[in-house]
């Protein structure tokens, strides 16, 4: 059974498996921004200016990070290329907290219990 295969591999295999299987947002990375690889994709939660926390994928690829949501989670709301990228810091406390610090934009606030795995790539 398929299935079974989904549930013996570990959680980051299975959220780039399902990243990597919906071809039209892969299609999408590949021929509008020249990515190639999946690095990661996972959710997260993203804490906007005004202290609101919103549902997102995450998507880091060998160019970009990617703040995907929408009704389908397949919509990039935001690219950040990886190049821009000034630092990330680490929340001391177990609150799942990252920061992102984009050249020239403001910085980004995520949430996840991932957050060593997502900096570690980043």
């Amino acid at each position: 059974d398929h299935r079974q295969g989904i549930v013996q591999r570990g959680r980051s295999e299975r959220d780039k498996g399902a990243a990597k299987r919906n071809s039209a947002f892969k299609k999408s990375l590949t021929q509008l921004h020249g990515d190639k690889k999946i690095l990661f994709a996972g959710k997260a939660k993203k804490i906007n200016k005004k202290y609101k926390v919103q549902q997102r994928n995450l998507v880091i690829t060998d160019k970009a990070l990617y703040n995907v949501g929408g009704l389908k989670g397949t919509k990039v709301l935001r690219r950040i290329d990886l190049t821009t990228i000034t630092r990330v810091h680490l929340s001391p406390f177990s609150d799942h907290i990252f920061v992102v610090d984009v050249q020239n934009q403001r910085s980004y606030v995520f949430m996840s219990e991932r957050k060593v795995e997502i900096t570690a790539i980043l």
